[in-house]
């Protein structure tokens, strides 16, 4: 199952998609989607959420 992701979607909304579905939020430079698996020629994003604390520091 693939999901694809609308193009103005944003990425941290993307990411808590992803998580609360358990998937992985992938790419293939053009479209992104939720997947259960990391297909070839795709890449999975990571993202990475910093309180205002940890950025200050």
């Amino acid at each position: 199952m693939l999901t694809i992701i609308p193009a103005d979607t944003e990425v941290i909304e993307a990411a808590r998609l992803a998580d609360a579905a358990h998937l992985h939020l992938i790419t293939d430079g053009c479209r992104t989607c939720l997947s259960p698996v990391v297909p070839q020629g795709w890449t999975r994003l990571g993202v990475h959420v910093r309180t205002a604390e940890q950025v200050a520091a």
